[in-house]
């Protein structure tokens, strides 16, 4: 079809250019077959693209009226019809099919546009088609009666062109436009059919007179060629950029246009087809700026939703964001607070989502209540809210938090009951703790959670508490890839007894012989994998090597104990029972040569889950041990009902002994209570003979520490033992302290 369409145009050039005119037959068929062709390739595109049928088949339907304007012209006028006669009608009915074909394919070639991008079109077409009218074709369209009649029609076809270029212009204006081979085809044949247009206004209206044949014909066929070239030529889609600036301009310049034809028109005496346009371009501003006014108001009631929270009223996520950006890109010191509600979800179980949401919206106005004019605070998601202090440093954001936590903590009556709710504060300051709005966003929930997680009612951020930071995340990463290479490997602490100095046991401690840092100890690496799903099999591969140790160890008749530590995650596994009764079938490990060491932190992430495992534990032999003992919560409370066997006094005690009269009073009453529970004490962090011998004073069972041996792997701890224990024996055999 593109062939036969060119072949024709090429075919009708010299016919024309020699002025041979149009009654020839050959001519005829050779000039319809161009539209024929360019009609074919446009209906051809709307079969073969199915989001651009619509628009194909309009803009087809426009290229087979204007070649059915020419077959009704050679057929019943022989190529010389009067004007207006039933091809202009044709002519003119192909715009029927261009424009709406130009707004379905604005639709699909750039993003989906509202009433008022249309309504901009409409009104930037009325306004040059005023212009045009005004001008170029004022002698033509100056006086409307009968004689005139065939320059009025005349003049027609360029207004009805300059108005669609216009409505494409708009289109573009709006929107990033790179050209395309297919958008600059399309835009060349309609300039062309203006163009032709144009100057065959321009002809009637002087009164010359026009023949089929003439030079003119093939620029029509030319632009109807290009229209159907666009069809197939690659095309890419244009977003919208759309802003109030853009949307406000359109419609003002054309309607200074407008103006400035009507004003034009005091001086001079327009056409009425141009004071028309005029008229109707001012009435099409009207309704745009109605339409703008409703689209403002609206966009300002959107702006407004999208930045509170529905439930609280407060700000939400966005806003807060905002600000916080805001504050920090102009360099204000400024503090921030993130506070989430404690045990909020046991609420919501308890009593229903509703009575949470009853909560939060009574959360909100104590919240704002509390603080400053010009603070800001925000709902950010769920129970959590934040709290921006502008112009406020770390010591002015506890005393803040403090304030918080009391208006917080005063009773809720909720449900027809009185409820008491706590909540934990995270704080973080710029720039003391980070030098970007995101940064500050993050450190203030690591606080949060600290906080949280320590019972301590508020925090400040600190890096030591950071589990999220760049250099954990990696780590985390290469754990799975220790795992699979046998990266890990355990090193073991001696366990002495205080009186007799006999080695009783070991506790085994996880290292990471990693490829490119060296050894590693569990304090780096731990808290980067204790929240993921490496952490299970971790736990299961230390558990593993201990038990193989322990078993190879019993078999040589060495009396050491194993202890091994099991985490929060290894309590709430329900195959951890299982997991280890079958490692010490394997390596063949007496059940009581294995300790297995829990904290009271840990214990408290889910109490009576933690009793029953260890329960169930204790019933297969395995000795149990509550490790650093002293510092958590409820320890005399729950250390009757915990199925253990010894207890570990924490480090931070026993360094302290010999110094703080306070901590060896712990210790001592720590001891007898132990013993009169029938539990047996051991003492870590041993660092001295001295305070080897304040221990044994108090009773103390064992100890452990780097006065005996720091972690040793098995094969150099199998080595020196004997070492280990004779300096052991003679811290044993040193006399008492005096009463």
């Amino acid at each position: 079809m593109s062939a036969l369409g060119v072949g024709a145009l090429v075919g009708t050039v010299p016919h024309s250019t020699l002025g041979l005119g149009g009654t020839s037959l050959a001519w005829q068929l050779r000039f319809c077959s161009i539209f024929l062709a360019a009609g074919s390739l446009c209906v051809a595109r709307a079969v073969w693209v199915p989001a651009e049928r619509a628009a194909w088949l309009c803009i087809g339907l426009g290229v087979v009226l204007h070649g059915a304007g020419w077959a009704v012209d050679f057929i019943a006028y022989d190529g010389v019809a009067p004007m207006p006669s039933f091809s202009d009608a044709l002519w003119l009915g192909a715009y029927l099919g261009f424009y709406p074909g130009v707004v379905l394919l604005g639709r699909e070639r750039f993003a989906r546009r509202g009433v008022g991008m249309w309504l901009d079109g409409l009104l930037g077409g009325l306004a040059i088609a005023a212009v045009t009218a005004a001008t170029a074709l004022q002698a033509s369209l100056s006086h409307l009666d009968t004689a005139a009649t065939a320059a009025v029609t005349g003049a027609a076809y360029p207004l009805a062109d300059v108005a669609l270029l216009t409505l494409l212009a708009t289109m573009f204006a709006g929107s990033i436009w790179r050209p395309s081979y297919s958008g600059l085809a399309f835009v060349a044949g309609l300039l062309m059919l203006a163009g032709v247009d144009t100057l065959y206004a321009l002809d009637a209206a002087a009164g010359g007179g026009w023949l089929a044949g003439g030079v003119y014909d093939p620029l029509w066929g030319l632009a109807m060629l290009l229209l159907a070239a666009a069809a197939w030529l690659p095309s890419r889609r244009a977003p919208i950029t759309a802003t109030t600036r853009r949307t406000l301009v359109f419609p003002s310049a054309f309607a200074a246009i407008a103006v400035g034809v009507l004003v034009y028109g005091q001086s001079v005496r327009l056409n009425p087809v141009a004071v028309g346009l005029a008229v109707l371009a001012l009435l099409t501003v009207m309704v745009r700026m109605a339409l703008l006014l409703r689209e403002t108001a609206t966009l300002a009631i959107s702006r407004k939703l999208s930045l509170t929270d529905d439930l609280t009223g407060l700000g939400n996520r966005r806003s807060f964001s905002a600000e916080l950006d805001g504050t920090v890109a102009d360099g204000r010191p400024c503090a921030l607070l993130m506070i989430d509600l404690d045990q909020f979800k046991e609420l919501n179980d308890t009593l229903g989502h509703h009575v949470g949401d009853e909560l939060l919206r009574g959360v909100g106005p104590r919240l704002s209540a509390t603080m400053r004019p010009g603070d800001v605070v925000a709902r950010l998601g769920g129970d959590e809210f934040g709290v921006l202090i502008k112009d406020a440093d770390t010591e002015a954001a506890i005393v803040a938090a403090g304030r918080l936590r009391a208006a917080l903590g005063r009773p809720h009556a909720l449900a027809g009951i009185s409820l008491h709710v706590g909540a934990s504060i995270g704080i973080a300051a710029f720039p003391e703790h980070a030098l970007d709005a995101n940064a500050l966003l993050r450190h203030a929930d690591v606080a949060m959670y600290e906080a949280k997680r320590g019972r301590t009612g508020h925090g400040v951020y600190a890096s030591e508490g950071d589990h999220h930071s760049r250099d954990r995340l990696e780590l985390a990463g290469e754990m799975r890839h220790a795992l699979a290479n046998d990266e890990l490997t355990l090193h073991y602490q001696p366990v002495a007894d205080l009186a007799t100095g006999t080695l009783v046991g070991v506790e085994a401690l996880v290292r990471w012989r990693h490829p490119e840092r060296g050894l590693l100890a569990p304090g780096v690496f731990l808290p980067a994998i204790e929240q993921t799903e490496l952490m299970r099999e971790l736990s299961r591969r230390v558990l593993a090597m201990a038990m193989c140790q322990a078993g190879a160890w019993f078999r040589l008749d060495r009396p050491w104990r194993v202890s091994a530590n099991l985490s929060a995650t290894d309590l709430l596994d329900h195959s951890l029972v299982g997991d280890v009764s079958s490692l010490l079938r394997r390596y063949g490990t007496p059940a009581g040569r294995l300790t297995l060491e829990v904290t009271e932190s840990v214990l408290m992430t889910d109490p009576a889950r933690a009793m029953e495992v260890l329960g169930e534990l204790r019933r297969l032999g395995v000795q149990l041990a509550l490790d650093d003992f002293g510092t958590g919560w409820s320890s005399l409370t729950h250390l009757q009902r915990m199925p253990v066997h010894e207890i570990k006094i924490d480090r931070s005690f026993v360094a302290a002994m010999a110094t703080e009269a306070s901590s060896a009073a712990i210790i001592s009453s720590t001891v007898d209570l132990a013993h009169a529970l029938g539990l047996r004490v051991v003492a870590e962090g041993i660092e001295d003979e001295a305070t080897w011998r304040r221990l044994r004073d108090v009773g103390c069972d064992a100890a452990q520490g780097y006065h005996l041996s720091r972690p040793l792997p098995a094969a150099e701890f199998e080595a020196t033992a004997v070492e280990i224990a004779e300096r052991s024996r003679v811290a044993a055999e040193a006399p008492l302290f005096a009463a």
